[in-house]
């Protein structure tokens, strides 16, 4: 499903981003259950707090200045169209 053609507003974006986020989240976990049983595997997770703390930061400048207003973090990078990227880290 093409969550991005549902936005209409800031908080729609901020909610659509949650989702995407949690869906990356479960592969990534998964992936971690998948290969748990290998000697050499490391586990790894999504940075969740570091995730968190961007759309924070981006929901109080909307609620200041009415704009969404989202920076990237050293695993997290918003790309233009909405679309963004986050970097697995070692659990």
């Amino acid at each position: 499903m093409n969550l991005t053609a549902l936005i209409a507003d800031n908080i729609t974006d901020v909610l659509v981003k949650i989702i995407r986020f949690t869906r990356i989240r479960q592969k990534v976990l998964t992936r971690n259950i998948n290969c748990a049983t290998r000697r050499d595997y490391i586990p790894y997770d999504l940075p969740v707090k570091e995730f968190c703390a961007a759309l924070d930061r981006a929901v109080a400048e909307h609620v200041r200045r009415g704009r969404l207003l989202l920076r990237d973090s050293g695993n997290v990078a918003f790309e233009p169209g909405g679309d963004f990227r986050v970097e697995p880290v070692v659990d």
